[in-house]
């Protein structure tokens, strides 16, 4: 018994041993990288295709009760609707009230630090467009994973320059460690909104070139080309308005013209876009009722798609779009419906 002890002390000594000659801290310092995602899932399309799917899921807007830093607007009487004929009464943007800089609702700060943010997204954005680029993907497969990447970068400035005009243009990973600068190179000042339409606008350029017309069934709800030309067109529009546009440059007008009409050609050469039911419009509109309903609807160029999984307690209602069921009368099953201002009824 002795004997056993005494091989058995011997052996945990020599394994002990070794474990403190064999490692080092080589391992840490190769992995130690607080920066950013690890470059080596961008060199294998489903690890890169998952980042971009996370993408998503962090950028599209969500079926809520009110416009937040998620939502652009849900149809409830929040600030946004409330600047339409939807609904009665006014909101912070359509009053007599004078917005500063100290009053204007803030949509988009929840937490700077979260990925979740405005500025969150745009990270992972920057992140996803590094890393593919300098990834060894094929270019097909890069071009159809940046296309989308771009189109959301976009899409998350257009809503920041659609509330405060110019912003920051941040358009690669900063390194958040604090070096010799002290973070002064963390501080980037505000653009133009020129400068910033541009920018946004030069992306969706970017994305339409690279994605496709249509997508199969298997990735139908994905971004295309027409997606991406969609909002240009909407960016160019909003542009041209008496919002941003106070001298009435017809010169921006045109080129919204022009961006639309090539976000519509482009929907149309898909084969698949257009009216819904227009050849086949049914009893009533009966046919045409059911755009809502459809789950590939034709005129569907943006979409979130959702689950049918039933809303129960405790359960996440992100994939469940629990608006929709508000807004239907009770005879079709629904919560009640949304009663009808004046001027919807008028127009």
């Amino acid at each position: 018994m002795k004997n056993i002890t005494k091989y058995w002390l011997g052996a945990g000594l020599v394994a002990a041993c070794t474990l403190m000659t064999g490692c080092n801290d080589d391992f840490l310092k190769e992995k130690k990288d607080y920066t950013r995602v690890t470059s080596i899932i961008y060199n294998d399309y489903s690890g890169a295709k998952a980042r971009v799917n996370d993408i998503y899921a962090l950028c599209l807007p969500k079926s809520n009760t009110a416009v937040s830093y998620d939502n652009p607007s849900t149809g409830a009487a929040d600030m946004y609707s409330q600047s339409t004929e939807e609904y009665g009464g006014l909101s912070d943007f359509v009053s007599d009230n004078v917005l500063t800089n100290a009053s204007v609702p803030d949509f988009f700060y929840n937490e700077a630090k979260s990925s979740r943010s405005a500025w969150g997204r745009i990270r992972n954005c920057n992140d996803a467009i590094e890393g593919i680029s300098a990834g060894t993907l094929s270019d097909d497969q890069k071009k159809e994973l940046l296309g989308q990447i771009y189109f959301f970068r976009a899409w998350t400035y257009y809503r920041l320059v659609k509330v405060y005009g110019g912003v920051p243009i941040v358009d690669k990973v900063q390194n958040p460690m604090v070096g010799e600068s002290g973070g002064l190179d963390l501080v980037i000042p505000r653009s133009t909104t020129k400068e910033c339409i541009d920018f946004v606008c030069s992306d969706l350029e970017k994305a339409a070139s690279y994605l496709p017309k249509v997508w199969g069934d298997a990735n139908w709800g994905r971004v295309t080309a027409g997606t991406a030309l969609a909002l240009e067109g909407r960016i160019r529009l909003l542009y041209a308005s008496p919002l941003f546009n106070r001298n009435d440059d017809e010169n921006r007008w045109k080129l919204a013209y022009e961006i639309n009409k090539r976000a519509v050609d482009t929907l149309d050469a898909s084969g698949f876009y257009g009216l819904a039911y227009a050849d086949k419009p049914g009893n009533n509109a009966g046919g045409w009722a059911k755009m809502f309903s459809d789950y590939q609807s034709k005129e569907a160029v943006f979409v979130t798609l959702y689950n049918n999984v039933a809303a129960v307690t405790g359960y996440s209602y992100d994939f469940n779009n629990t608006w929709e069921n508000s807004i239907r009368p009770y005879n079709t099953g629904g919560g009640g419906g949304k009663s009808t201002t004046a001027e919807m009824v008028d127009l």
